[in-house]
């Protein structure tokens, strides 16, 4: 455990005559804090570990924000006197250390911070902690439970999975060995909470199982995420709540059936952002069913939904049981592996979706390896609207055509006057991925109102300007009779066959308004 240097008397600090008003002191004071706890406030959002838990560095950024009080005895005044500057603090720092900056941010709300994490070779970017240790910081949150703003919980450890064949042994602790602690007590002042578990260990005191969390009063809890903890969202009617995070399930066992989540959301009137994490990992146990879902709910302040890993089926079924007709934003992916029979089709949405598919100004479409997205972003009636569709499951050629047969309907339903080809993301030295010649001409006759085709840097075009030609017959041309805009600069394709399509469509009369070509070869 580091140790920490804390002054318990300022006889040996100088005095700093200046005539600075104490609000500038405060201002600094403040702007080191911020760079102190950064990391800390924005860590559950990063992916990388080292900028992930900047914090488990948190010796040296705990000794500088002390040697702040330490400058002379004018400053240390201003921050003894300025409870905000204690209120947040890392629960991997010591007891002692702890306790001093509760003490001292007296009554104002506390934010908490902890991290675990355990990365093999890399001994700086570990933070790891006994039962005994977990236990004791969830008896000293419980305790202070009244004071508390926000709490941030993260259990970053993993296996090693780059050397499997070492013996790596598992965390000897569990998170819920902290949360069990203080789910039971009512959470007055708390405002967020983020408890996040990424391992998919298994212990003993996996069996802690928590319901009614809070006792069902936290009045002003307004952002709560639970990922990978055992903790069941019923009787908690938090009304504040405006974004909640959830996972269906929790290593092998089922949080939620797909009869749950309407009634859990039922819960929360205000709220503004929900995001469904499913896991895929156990599908027998929460395997698509034609069962209905017995319960409708409209969230009327709903802004955003992401549902994450979700079958098309489930997400189908979910859709039908809930609604939320202030939706602005909606992103939803599949499985990344996936039974290519299980299609995402927008028209088997409930109609109150349809806003979002019908007659979409633009369309963003991406073939990348095994996979396809398709997404919409665009204004209608003074609001802007957002949405994305993740599909993996997409292997080969045979599956790409599969793929447009049965969403040509959905294409038609979308019928797009700008279609955008993004890049996608290919493994290094595959195949760039395209639609073949015979799906881009079933594209160009199904969308009547495209007016406009653009394609990304480095986006592999050939086939696209292979349909508008006709290779045997240069009479015949497949192309929309709206289509004016071609815009593909940087994109790959044949620089001569393409100029030469172009004249012969000028001598034909069909001049397009407006080309951008600077193909790559």
């Amino acid at each position: 455990m580091p140790s920490f240097t804390i002054a318990a008397d300022t006889t040996k600090t100088s005095h700093l005559d200046s005539s600075f008003p104490s609000q500038i002191f405060c201002l600094i004071f403040e702007h080191r804090h911020r760079d102190i706890f950064e990391a800390a406030s924005i860590s559950h959002l990063e992916t990388d570990l080292e900028s992930l838990w900047r914090e488990t560095l948190d010796s040296e950024c705990l000794q500088d924000l002390l040697d702040l009080t330490h400058v002379c005895s004018t400053w240390r005044k201003i921050a003894l006197a300025d409870p905000e500057l204690w209120a947040t603090l890392l629960l991997s720092w010591p007891m002692n250390v702890i306790k001093m900056f509760i003490d001292r941010a007296k009554t104002v709300g506390l934010k908490m911070f902890l991290s675990l994490a355990t990365a093999v070779g890399r001994p700086r970017i570990r933070n790891d902690m006994s039962t005994y240790d977990l236990q004791i910081r969830g008896t000293l949150i419980a305790r202070h439970m009244t004071h508390i703003a926000e709490l941030y919980v993260h259990d970053g450890r993993h296996w090693d999975k780059g050397n499997l064949h070492r013996i790596i042994t598992p965390p000897i602790s569990h998170l819920s060995s902290l949360y069990s602690v203080i789910a039971n007590w009512e959470a007055p002042s708390l405002r967020k909470l983020t408890i996040l578990s990424d391992g998919m260990l298994q212990t003993e005191l996996d069996s802690n199982r928590i319901h009614g969390l809070f006792r069902g009063h936290a009045p002003n809890l307004t952002d709560l995420d639970l990922k990978g903890v055992q903790i069941r969202l019923f009787g908690t009617p938090f009304s504040s709540l405006t974004s909640l995070q959830i996972t269906t399930h929790c290593r092998s066992e089922v949080l939620y059936t797909m009869n749950d989540i309407p009634i859990v959301l039922a819960q929360f009137p205000r709220l503004e952002s929900f995001h469904l994490i499913y896991s895929p990992f156990y599908p027998h146990i929460f395997s698509p069913s034609n069962h209905p879902i017995n319960t409708h709910v409209v969230l009327p302040c709903c802004k955003s939904i992401d549902i994450s890993e979700m079958p098309a089926q489930l997400m189908i079924r979910l859709f039908w049981s809930i609604e939320a007709p202030s939706l602005q934003r909606l992103r939803m992916s599949h499985p990344k592996s996936i039974d290519n029979t299980d299609k995402c089709l927008l028209r088997y949405f409930p109609p109150w979706l349809h806003k979002f598919f019908h007659n979409v100004p633009s369309l963003d479409f991406c073939l990348q390896t095994k996979g396809i997205w398709v997404g919409s972003a665009f204004e209608r009636d003074g609001m802007r609207f957002y949405w994305l569709f993740n599909m993996p499951g997409i292997y080969n050629d045979l599956d790409i055509i599969l793929w447009f047969i049965d969403f040509g309907e959905d294409l038609f339903l979308l019928n797009p006057e700008r279609l955008n080809i993004r890049r996608g993301n290919n493994l290094r030295n595959s195949r760039p991925c395209q639609p073949s010649s015979s799906i881009w001409r079933g594209i160009l006759d199904i969308l009547p109102r495209l007016r406009m085709i653009t394609a990304e840097r480095n986006v592999p075009m050939e086939n696209f300007f292979r349909t508008l030609r006709d290779e045997d017959d240069e009479d015949e041309d497949y192309s929309s009779t709206l289509l004016g805009v071609i815009d593909v600069n940087g994109a790959k394709g044949d620089k001569h066959r393409s100029k030469k399509l172009f004249l012969r469509r000028h001598g034909h009369g069909r001049r397009l308004q407006e080309v951008i070509v600077d193909l790559q070869q």
